[in-house]
């Protein structure tokens, strides 16, 4: 049995995410979008998904204490952070519990890359 891998976006940028449902679309994902903290809860209660993808500055909020509450809540899925200084970031993401960083916007190649090792991180 084969089904497709699913996200949760958690992004409050409208742009950002019509981008990220054309990619994730084509590349075979199936992605919900939340564009608040309140409105992913209800999400995650609501719905079973593979990977997050977390914009690190959600409603000004940092990345880090957004990742705590996921954790808090009790999901435990693959944390992918959006950044537009992924580049220039010197912070240890995955010591914060993050699977990944990836710029924002991400290339379809780098986004395709990033959530195949997420995915199977998942699937462990």
């Amino acid at each position: 049995m084969t089904r497709s891998t699913t996200l949760l976006v958690i992004d409050d940028d409208l742009r950002s995410c019509q981008y990220l449902s054309d990619v994730l679309l084509h590349l075979g994902y199936r992605a919900s979008f939340a564009h608040s903290w309140k409105s992913a809860i209800n999400a995650l209660e609501q719905n079973r998904f593979d990977i997050i993808m977390l914009d690190e500055t959600l409603a000004h909020r940092q990345g880090e204490y957004l990742i705590a509450g996921l954790r808090e809540h009790g999901h435990e899925q693959p944390v992918i952070i959006m950044s537009p200084m992924a580049d220039y970031l010197l912070r240890d993401w995955t010591g914060l519990g993050a699977e990944s960083i990836i710029g924002k916007p991400a290339s379809p190649s780098r986004l395709k890359e990033t959530l195949r090792c997420a995915a199977t991180h998942a699937a462990k």
